[in-house]
């Protein structure tokens, strides 16, 4: 039995099932197949189920025939993961409106890539309305007219992973330290490289 063929209940309890995995520690690939199908589905209102089930918000984007965008909705835990209302971030129209500005060429290359009729996931930094940062995970892929060939849509799924990202960068902060120990016979030279990679740390958690 395909997607399409799945009643409502089913496909929340497919998706809730598949989330609760996720966190568990399944890998990207099953997220981002679950994005892939919800996105393929006739009905808007089940992928924003999907986008719902998977991801910390969810949006879509109109793309007009000048290649404006226009944001059409946001659904999930905005103002949780912004600061910002849904009210606030539907009033800023950019295409990434919260990301760090050293990120920006990374979101360029995004939006480029779903103009052309490609899914793109990409890591970027996000900045809060208070200031502060979180790392997050974008699935996003474009609707393609059947007639025109052109994209005409934007739909796209948010994860938080700050939490993940801190973790390997603990691991890569132990591994340096590690072989700093193991390799450096100047004390020097030892103490200003665990002092570098403790800021790391430090960076991290703010």
């Amino acid at each position: 039995m395909g997607y399409e063929d799945r009643t409502r209940e089913e496909l929340i309890a497919e998706l809730t099932a598949l989330r609760r995995a996720a966190g568990a520690g399944v890998g990207d690939g099953a997220v981002a197949r679950a994005v892939e199908r919800g996105a393929s589905l006739d009905s808007e209102e089940r992928y924003r189920i999907v986008s719902g089930l998977i991801s910390d918000f969810a949006y879509a984007f109109n793309v007009g025939a000048d290649g404006r965008l226009a944001r059409e909705w946001v659904t999930g835990a905005i103002e949780e993961m912004t600061g910002y209302t849904e009210s606030e971030f539907m009033a800023q129209n950019e295409w990434s409106p919260v990301s760090d500005p050293e990120d920006e060429p990374v979101i360029r290359q995004q939006l480029e890539r779903l103009l052309n009729g490609e899914a793109a996931v990409v890591d970027f930094r996000m900045v809060r309305k208070d200031g502060t940062t979180r790392w997050v995970r974008d699935y996003a892929r474009p609707e393609v007219d059947s007639e025109s060939g052109r994209v005409v849509r934007i739909y796209g799924a948010v994860q938080d992973i700050s939490r993940r990202k801190a973790a390997e960068e603990v691991q890569s902060v132990l591994l340096n330290v590690s072989q700093a120990v193991s390799e450096s016979d100047n004390l020097e030279e030892l103490l200003a490289t665990i002092h570098r990679e403790l800021g790391r740390l430090i960076d991290t958690t703010n």
